[in-house]
């Protein structure tokens, strides 16, 4: 497991870090100032990481509803030329929809039953809590499949002996079907910022009708805990 996350690390600076030169160009020498000196070479090379052999992807059973809306998420990789998501291949929770009624839904990598009475590390990946945020819904999809490959290659599931991991796509999805996607949900809510903190009710709608002015894109709800997105977080925390 340590070897998956050490690729997602690397695979995250290097993505995001693109100004960043080449790993080949880490290469420094000094040259000798006098005869007695000698040329001095350091290079620091890249991580090796252990390479999983793919595994075929093939449809599993889902619910009507999940069906319907991995359909409407391949339509949306198709717009932005992302390939295939391959959602029909992964066996999806779903318990509880969007505003809109979308699934929430989620795929989990490891033995759940073992929570209850052991120690395991627990790992939980969120991506698209802000629709226009788009790229990590993508992010989200290459970690599901990579993944897949790590469960099918270990026939002893080791590498989820003591690890569990929990993937969430999609958290705002009305947000991010949207024809131009935005940072709050359909109630124009931001899902980041209605959290049950324990200053909310103190501060959130202080500090967003002071220090942001009442910036719609900001707005924390009413009360916290109001929007099903939010309520959908929380769970999924409190239950892994």
């Amino acid at each position: 497991m340590k070897d998956i996350i050490k690729l997602f690390t690397f695979t995250i600076l290097m993505s995001s870090c693109s100004h960043m030169p080449m790993l080949s160009d880490f290469t420094t020498s000094t040259k000798p100032t006098g005869a007695s000196e000698k040329s001095r070479e350091i290079i620091i090379k890249a991580p090796k990481v252990k390479v999983v052999k793919k595994a075929p992807f093939q449809a599993v059973e889902n619910t009507p509803k999940v069906e319907k809306y991995c359909d409407k998420i391949n339509t949306k990789f198709r717009i932005y030329g992302w390939g295939k998501s391959r959602c029909d291949a992964f066996n999806w929770h779903h318990v509880r929809n969007s505003v809109l009624g979308d699934p929430l839904m989620w795929v989990t990598y490891g033995d759940e039953e073992k929570l209850k009475s052991e120690k395991v590390n627990v790992t939980v990946v969120m991506c698209g809590v802000h629709g226009d945020e788009i790229t990590p819904v993508k992010f989200c999809f290459d970690v599901l499949k990579y993944l897949h490959d790590i469960e099918v290659n270990s026939d002893d599931k080791r590498n989820f002996k003591d690890n569990f991991v929990v993937v969430v796509p999609i958290v705002n999805p009305d947000s991010f079907f949207r024809k131009y996607p935005t940072r709050t949900n359909q109630r124009g809510v931001d899902i980041n910022r209605n959290l049950p903190t324990k200053d909310w009710y103190s501060k959130a709608r202080k500090v967003w009708k002071g220090r942001y002015r009442s910036d719609k894109r900001r707005n924390p709800g009413l009360k916290p805990m109001s929007e099903p997105e939010t309520l959908f977080q929380v769970n999924l925390l409190k239950r892994y």
